[in-house]
């Protein structure tokens, strides 16, 4: 995941981050994709994924 969709995984890896942090019980995202590249991938798995 983290070669084929890095957007994703950024906002994986920075919520599970947070929410690893003592004291904190619920994290979210509100870090719209940088792009349309990027919200495309997000939205649609991929290739990588499919067979899954």
């Amino acid at each position: 995941m983290r070669r084929s969709l890095p957007y994703a995984w950024s906002v994986v890896s920075s919520v599970a981050a947070e929410v690893a942090e003592p004291g904190v019980e619920v994290a979210d995202h509100e870090r719209a994709p940088p792009g349309g590249t990027e919200r495309g991938r997000t939205l649609n798995q991929s290739p990588e994924l499919r067979n899954c």
